[in-house]
């Protein structure tokens, strides 16, 4: 039996004020998306049918002499915010919008995919990179640079103190996070491939990280920062016909459990609260966690046919344990 007493440096209140991965529960954001909110058109442009954040989506071009677009977000507190955008994907959208921060440089992106995504606010966010700001005021503007595609202007957000992963949703006890293949938390061993078959952020980057059948390796999930606590820890996948029968993961807190990923996860819907729209499999429901560091690491646990696929994994805490809680672990 381990005994783990634990000392929780303040209150609960002050537990919950530091869940997240790497930083705070989402503390100074502000999202622009329409004339009230800040965002200014200037050119030729079209409302695209009710599209986009809260339905405020519009269109211009095609071609580089299409309208530009800017959100000015003001009252902010100083400090350095992560920055978004947010677009519908399409084949015919510009592969070079032109994205600037405030005076930082420009930045190209294509409107036909998303790189590195996060899922704040129930919906998918593009990084534009951080900004220091002491003035008060971010401004984002975005023009086409090529000559035959549509440029989408949509919202901005910016977050200060973001943590560098998804956040799905609230709760009483803090931030429900997902780390992401494509979060600083997450890395592997051996080989793997990007393959787009959906999963979590679909309609972002898309991707999931499939194993080689005939490689071996691992994919690791950390998260920081954690406060102690009790938490619900689940992973996703998108289900395919060739997905591992016996997809190993194992906590670090010592709980494994063994996914057939030919079968879709149903623990959690994804039209539940805080699901990030799509389903979860619960690796563990009463998984104490101490030490504010916690991993998962998924590996093949077997050779065959099948492969193995590394997506997302989820943390919800579900119960905070106070400052002097003794917990034993038979």
């Amino acid at each position: 039996m381990k005994r783990f007493h634990l000392f929780q440096g303040g209150s609960i209140a002050v537990a919950v004020a530091m869940f997240g991965f790497g930083g705070a529960v989402l503390a100074d954001t502000k999202i622009s998306y329409d004339t009230a909110t800040g965002r200014t058109l200037t050119g030729t442009w079209a409302a695209d049918g009710g599209n986009g954040y809260a339905g405020t989506q519009n269109y211009s071009g095609p071609g580089a002499s299409s309208g530009t677009a800017a959100w000015v977000l003001t009252g902010l507190a100083g400090g350095t915010y992560r920055v978004y955008a947010k677009w519908t994907i399409n084949a015919n959208r510009t592969t070079d919008a032109a994205y600037t921060v405030n005076s930082n440089p420009v930045l190209h992106l294509s409107q036909r995919s998303f790189d590195e995504v996060r899922f704040y606010d129930g919906a998918t966010w593009a990084s534009l990179g951080s900004t220091a700001d002491s003035s008060g005021t971010i401004t984002v503007g975005v023009g086409n640079n090529t000559s035959a595609d549509y440029l989408i202007a949509d919202a901005v957000r910016v977050g200060l103190n973001d943590p560098p992963c998804s956040v799905l949703g609230t709760t009483t006890l803090g931030n429900v996070i997902a780390i992401d293949n494509k979060d600083p938390g997450f890395s592997t061993t051996g080989t793997w491939e990007n393959f787009d078959f959906g999963g979590f952020l679909k309609g972002g980057d898309g991707k999931s990280g499939r194993l080689n059948r005939i490689s071996s390796g691992t994919a690791t999930w950390t998260a920081n920062n954690l406060p102690d606590g009790i938490y619900r820890v689940s992973a996703t996948y998108a289900a395919q016909s060739w997905g591992n029968v016996q997809a190993l993961y194992t906590l670090s807190t010592g709980q494994s459990k063994i996914v057939n990923q030919s079968t879709a996860p149903s623990d959690i819907a994804s039209g539940a609260p805080n699901s990030g729209k799509v389903s979860w499999v619960d690796l563990g429901v009463n998984v104490l966690i101490a030490g504010g560091t916690f991993s998962v690491t998924l590996s093949p646990n077997a050779t065959g046919t099948h492969n193995t696929q590394a997506d997302a994994i989820r943390l919800e805490m579900t119960q905070a344990l106070p400052k002097g809680t003794i917990v034993s672990i038979r």
